[in-house]
């Protein structure tokens, strides 16, 4: 029982450098699909006027 425990939760037990991969590419993914987005935005804001 106390082994499941310790399993369940992966921010006490894995290492920090998994850590960072499992949950950095995910924000760094979304920073960068809403980056683009505002960027297509501007975009055709300029060919409209």
């Amino acid at each position: 029982m106390e082994q499941e425990k310790a399993t369940d939760n992966k921010m006490g037990t894995a290492q920090v450098g998994k850590l960072m991969v499992s949950i950095g590419i995910p924000i760094v993914f979304s920073m960068m699909l809403q980056a683009a987005s505002l960027f297509v935005q501007i975009i055709q804001e300029y060919q409209e006027v």
